[in-house]
């Protein structure tokens, strides 16, 4: 399939503008209603917020159309060069500029055409390389310039340390197609190095969840007749509820000894990990952050009453023998083989056997600890500190309205065209039923960002877990211990990003 970049570039090429590819070119043009054309290091003015906007997927033309205000934005025939995370063993790595142009699947094709539209619309090519090239690493070594965004993962709060451009001064980050939940959880004191939103993919393949054995449930006479979705729907998916189907699924082969590799069948199976998604799941968290009305930033540690009543209750759910804590890949055969109702996993492993050719398997959301948490509060899923996620780096050389604009279009024009596409992948494909559907719509506006878990202040993760392990509260123990150096750790973070914030 002939792309029209191809002829679009060979124009370009033509009238002596192929020079525009590269991110050190300032000579690209634009011009905007929404955005004054400002010099590099400058803020920009946040574009406006869009209003009265389609949901993705209801209108198949809306992301086809140049986004209001921005109808007359000229790149001049820039190319805008992404470093892209595409060999990360964590996860399914989904391309920004699809290298095979024969390319059939409805994803790939979604990505060419966000590209291709926004090419026509706006005179603008996109164009990938691999992180494990280096290129960026190599431009902040020679102060050159050739990444203008890059993907990239781990070490999620070491991005303020002044080598990356605050997301608050580039985009308007009330815009819907910025994660609203990452933005609400991670922007400090009006600092955010990062960004995640409908076109990062692989951030909402992080996201645990949890998966359960639709064969078991059908087949053990004691659950038979549950209906999981329906007690979402009805507001009745609570930890309680939940700690009583893990009891009754259990199923012990005849030797009285509960054991993995075995024909016996469990409630739960999960890994350590999947210790913290139910923690949060139910409510609790590390840390807990507000914003006065100047937006300046509150931190207090999540080590309270409440936590307690939470860790008591997962603490409760694996003391019984019921639940088993297993390696992390014994967990997913588990569940796939009938050997566990229920099993925590992130997202993303619908996909994988989906395309393993499995069926047996459903999704509901963690479950939340009373209906005063649903009501107030609502679900909670806890995304792994190892997504992915984008930043722009500071050594751009050119205006920084020019960046600022594209980030606005990019998230868009994927919030329309390829958001829609992967949401119905998840839905349609790599599940399993109409309802397994809803609970995607519902695990998908509850997702968190826990700034103590994230950055690991004051190692509570892992002594939270082994506390459980251990069939020990120790949360009022974390809190008087540990509470304070959480807050302490992020007090210290809020100083890093005053002292290396850009002009």
């Amino acid at each position: 399939m002939k792309r029209v970049l191809s002829i679009v570039l060979a124009l370009m090429l033509l009238c002596g503008v192929f020079a525009l590819a590269s991110c050190g070119d300032s000579g690209s043009t634009q011009t905007s209603s929404t955005t004054d054309n400002l010099g590099p290091g400058e803020g920009t003015e946040p574009t406006t917020v869009q209003t009265e906007m389609p949901a993705p997927g209801e209108d198949d033309e809306y992301g086809l159309k140049p986004l209001a205000g921005y109808e007359n934005v000229n790149f001049g025939g820039k190319i805008f060069t992404f470093e892209a995370v595409l060999d990360n063993a964590d996860w399914n790595c989904y391309e920004i500029a699809v290298a095979d142009e024969d390319a059939s699947d409805s994803l790939s094709m979604a990505i060419i055409r966000r590209n291709d539209t926004m090419m026509e619309l706006y005179n603008c090519g996109i164009e990938q390389v691999a992180s494990s090239e280096g290129i960026l690493a190599n431009d902040f070594a020679t102060e050159q310039c050739h990444i203008d965004i890059a993907a990239t993962h781990y070490n999620l709060l070491g991005k303020g340390n002044g080598n990356y451009y605050n997301f608050n001064d580039l985009v308007n980050l009330k815009n819907p197609w910025w994660d609203q939940g990452f933005v609400n959880d991670v922007m400090v004191d009006g600092f955010l190095y990062t960004i995640i939103g409908d076109f990062s993919l692989t951030s909402f393949d992080a996201t645990w969840v949890m998966f359960y054995n639709k064969e078991v449930l059908d087949q053990n006479e004691k659950l038979r007749g549950t209906d999981l979705y329906a007690l979402v729907e009805n507001g009745e998916w609570t930890i309680d509820k939940f700690t009583e189907l893990v009891q009754k699924a259990k199923q012990d082969d005849g030797d009285q000894v509960m054991a993995t590799g075995t024909a016996d069948i469990y409630g739960l199976v999960t890994s350590t990990f999947g210790i913290r998604g139910l923690y949060f799941g139910a409510g609790a968290s590390y840390v807990t952050k507000s914003e006065d009305a100047a937006g300046n930033t509150t931190f207090t540690h999540g080590f309270n009453d409440n936590a307690s009543l939470v860790a008591q209750a997962v603490i409760d759910i694996y003391a019984d023998d019921a639940v088993t804590i297993a390696g992390y890949t014994t967990v997913g055969s588990q569940l796939t083989n009938g050997l566990t109702l229920f099993a925590p996993e992130t997202l993303d492993k619908a996909r994988n056997w989906s395309d393993a050719g499995l069926k047996n398997f459903g999704i509901v959301p963690h479950p939340v600890y009373s209906a005063e948490q649903l009501a107030t509060v609502g679900y909670k899923h806890n995304v792994d500190n190892h997504l992915i996620y984008y930043v722009v780096p500071t050594t751009l050389n050119y205006d920084l309205s020019i960046i600022s604009n594209f980030l606005e279009l990019w998230g868009f024009h994927s919030r329309y065209i390829v958001y829609p596409e992967f949401l119905n992948l998840y839905k349609y494909n790599w599940t399993n039923s109409e309802e397994d559907a809803e609970m995607i719509d519902i695990i998908m506006n509850s997702r968190t960002f826990d700034l103590g878990y994230q950055g690991n202040w004051g190692g509570v993760d892992s002594e939270l877990i082994s506390g459980v392990q251990g069939g020990t509260n120790i949360v009022s123990q974390i809190g008087a211990e540990l509470g304070g150096v959480v807050e302490e750790r992020a007090e210290q973070y809020k100083q890093t990003l005053k002292e290396n914030a850009k002009a």
